[in-house]
């Protein structure tokens, strides 16, 4: 059995954030959990309890520091939202932080939770539609992006069905 953890709330006062997911993530790494999660939001979301303006770094930012003082868990987001940022970039900083992580960071992309959807700005439209059909070839080459494509017709004929 494998075992993550999940960092989902940044509870600690602003200037304690860094040494307190240093400690957590250090134990954690310690400790031989197989994998250290960060959530990938704007604003932190309603699903904690906590008010939005509560703190919520930037996921690979953090998964970046994260990686810096483990060795051997391995890192990813719950779950990255294509709506954020361009495919390209997305691709390019999970792409970095595997490299020079050591191969350590779990991709795991979707559309975006429907919370975030006025946040993510202006373009989140075309992000959000063809975004995630970018990423996935970016990432995995033109099968997967097909793959996709086929997911996505099963979803909405399932959505219409329903109507």
């Amino acid at each position: 059995m494998r075992l993550g953890i999940g960092i989902t709330t940044f509870p600690w006062a602003t200037e304690q954030l860094g040494s307190a997911v240093t400690r957590l993530a250090a134990a954690a790494d310690q400790a031989g959990f197989d994998s250290l999660w960060v959530m990938d939001h704007l604003f932190q979301i309603r699903l904690t309890g906590l008010p939005p303006e509560s703190p919520m770094p930037e996921a690979y930012a953090t998964l970046a520091f994260l990686g810096g003082v483990t060795r051997r868990i391995r890192l990813g987001t719950l779950v990255t939202s294509v709506a954020y940022r361009h495919p390209g970039v997305l691709v390019k900083a999970v792409t970095s932080l595997d490299v020079l992580t050591g191969g350590r960071v779990i991709f795991g992309v979707g559309a975006g939770a429907p919370w975030n959807v006025e946040a993510a700005g202006p373009g989140r439209d075309r992000l959000r539609d063809g975004g995630l059909r970018r990423a996935a070839q970016f990432t995995w080459g033109a099968t997967a992006a097909s793959t996709l494509d086929v997911y996505r017709e099963a979803a909405d004929r399932r959505r219409h069905r329903r109507k």
